[in-house]
């Protein structure tokens, strides 16, 4: 949807805050990702694998992503963490619509993958989850933001498989000991029957750091689209109490963020979600240079 808009969102000058993390679309001043990159979540993500001694240098490693911006995002930066530690990577490009995953672990289980990484739908998941271990190659699973959604947990024979799963997220789930977290946790409730989940956080951040850039274009004097394009390019810091890691917007071709909230699936927390390692952002997450960044 990025992708069809972004000519006319840059034409028309509109600032934009996009659900979709491509660094590959960061040539636009118009367009504001918060949160780190797919590119970026993928370093973070094999970085926290090898430094739990999940993976190691020399080794093997799959990568199963979508043939878009999403999935090839994810997998530059699966490469560029393996050009640096001299993992042999194996891409295995899905559509969109592939939900059965068996052929394709079967085929990284005869290539010897110590670990799989994931830019795809939830629902190839799903199947990845449950085709891990009934093959029992039983490998840890990292997966890039949109790869999870708390409705795999309906199914017990996918809940079991994610047991080894990891999620790599720029914001903290609904289900922490983060105070702002509960406070919009209890404020959510008051206002909507529908489960929470990790979204709800991420669109606070969105309308606070949104509405600094309004704050600063206010201060400024200049109002207009122009206005508030330059204004973003003038906020070096936003914070949010720690649901997501201190953003630097004056770079519209570098990622707001590089820190990540590695979380795990837990049928048991509201969201469906929980923190294994607070935010944190790898040596080589803070090295890498995203295409467009100055």
């Amino acid at each position: 949807m990025l992708a069809a808009l972004k000519t006319k969102i840059d034409a028309d000058k509109m600032l934009t805050v996009p659900g979709s993390w491509a660094s590959v679309n960061l040539d636009s001043d118009a367009i504001l990702m918060l949160g780190q990159t797919y590119d970026v979540e993928m370093i973070n993500g094999l970085a926290y694998l090898q430094k739990e001694g999940l993976i190691a240098d020399g080794d093997t490693v799959g990568h199963i992503y979508v043939d878009s911006e999403f999935g090839q995002n994810g997998f530059l930066g699966a490469t560029e963490y393996a050009k640096h530690h001299d993992i042999n990577l194996i891409g295995a490009k899905i559509s969109a619509t592939d939900t059965d995953m068996t052929a394709t672990i079967t085929k990284l289980k005869a290539d010897g993958v110590k670990a799989i990484a994931l830019s795809v739908p939830p629902a190839a998941t799903g199947s990845v989850a449950i085709q891990n271990q009934v093959q029992g190659l039983n490998v840890p699973l990292v997966g890039n933001n949109p790869a999870y959604a708390p409705t795999l947990l309906t199914d017990a024979a996918v809940e079991a498989g994610l047991e080894n799963f990891y999620l790599v997220q720029s914001t903290a789930p609904v289900s922490t000991d983060i105070e702002k977290a509960k406070d919009l946790l209890e404020k959510y409730k008051g206002m909507s029957q529908d489960p929470p989940n990790i979204g709800t956080n991420m669109a606070y951040v969105w309308g606070l750091t949104y509405g600094q850039v309004l704050n600063t274009a206010c201060e400024d004097g200049d109002m207009t689209r122009q206005g508030l394009l330059d204004a973003r390019k003038k906020i070096t810091s936003v914070t949010s109490d720690g649901l997501m890691g201190e953003q630097d917007l004056s770079d519209p071709g570098a990622p707001s963020t590089r820190e990540a909230y590695i979380l795990e699936a837990d049928k048991a927390a509201e969201g469906g979600l929980s923190i294994v390692e607070d935010l944190h952002a790898s040596d080589e997450a803070k090295e890498y240079k995203t295409p467009y960044q100055k």
